[in-house]
C-alpha cells in the first residue's frame, strides 16, 4: 500500500510539473491518442507545429489544430466519396440509356422466358409430329417435318430476346443476328443424326 501511494504521489507531481505550452512528443502522443511516430508525421504534414523549442509543443495550439484537421479532413473525404458515387450513378444511367449496361435481373428474366418457350415447344414435338411421321413415305419427308419443328422451337427461344431489343429501341447485336434472326432462313437447316443400332447377330 505504501509503495502504491508513493507511486501515485510521483505521478501526480510529474503531471503537476508539466507546462501545457511546452510538452514533448511522447506526452502529446498520449494526449492525442496516437503514437510518437504519428506525431512526427503530423508535424511533417504541417498539421501541427512546434512551439519554437526543439521537440516541444504547445497543447493550447496543437490540440485545436489537430481536431480541426480531423473535422475538415473527414468532411473533404465524405464530399469526395459523394462526388464519386454521383458520377458512378450518372455513368450507370448513361450506359443503360445507350444499351451498354443491362440489369442482371432483366437478363435472367429474359433468359427464363426464352428457355421456357423453347423447352415447351421442343418437348411437345413428338406429340405434334407423331401422326405426320407415321404417314411419311420417305426419309426426306421425315427430315423436313423435323426441320420445321426444330426451327419453330428455336424461333420460340429467339422471339422474346428479339422483342426485348425492339422494345428498348436498339438493334440486335451482330453476335446475335445470325443466331436469332428468323429472316432469310438464317436459322439454317439442322442435320438429323440417326445412330445406327449395332447388329448383335454379328
Amino acid at each position: 500500500r505504501g509503495k502504491n501511494m508513493a507511486h501515485a504521489r510521483r505521478t501526480t507531481n510529474r503531471y503537476e510539473s508539466i507546462d501545457p505550452k511546452n510538452v514533448d512528443s511522447q506526452f502529446l502522443a498520449t494526449v492525442l491518442g496516437v503514437t510518437p511516430t504519428a506525431v512526427s508525421q503530423l508535424r511533417k504534414r504541417q498539421v501541427i507545429t512546434g512551439n519554437g523549442r526543439r521537440g516541444k509543443y504547445d497543447l493550447t495550439e496543437v490540440v485545436p489544430r489537430y481536431l480541426e484537421s480531423i473535422r475538415t479532413g473527414g468532411t473533404a473525404e465524405a464530399s469526395e466519396l459523394l462526388k464519386i458515387a454521383q458520377r458512378r450513378k450518372l455513368d450507370i444511367a448513361n450506359d443503360k440509356a445507350e444499351g451498354q449496361l443491362v440489369s442482371v435481373t432483366d437478363v435472367a428474366t429474359l433468359l427464363n422466358i426464352a428457355a421456357t418457350n423453347f423447352l415447351t415447344c421442343w418437348g411437345s414435338i413428338p406429340r405434334r409430329v407423331a401422326v405426320e411421321l407415321s404417314k411419311a413415305n420417305s426419309a426426306k419427308v421425315c427430315r423436313e417435318i423435323l426441320e420445321i419443328e426444330s426451327d419453330s422451337a428455336r424461333e420460340q427461344f429467339a422471339a422474346p430476346i428479339i422483342q426485348y431489343f425492339i422494345d428498348s429501341g436498339q438493334e440486335l447485336p451482330d453476335c446475335l443476328t445470325e443466331t436469332l434472326s428468323d429472316t432469310d432462313g438464317s436459322f439454317g437447316k439442322p442435320r438429323l443424326i440417326v445412330k445406327r443400332k449395332r447388329n448383335k447377330a454379328k
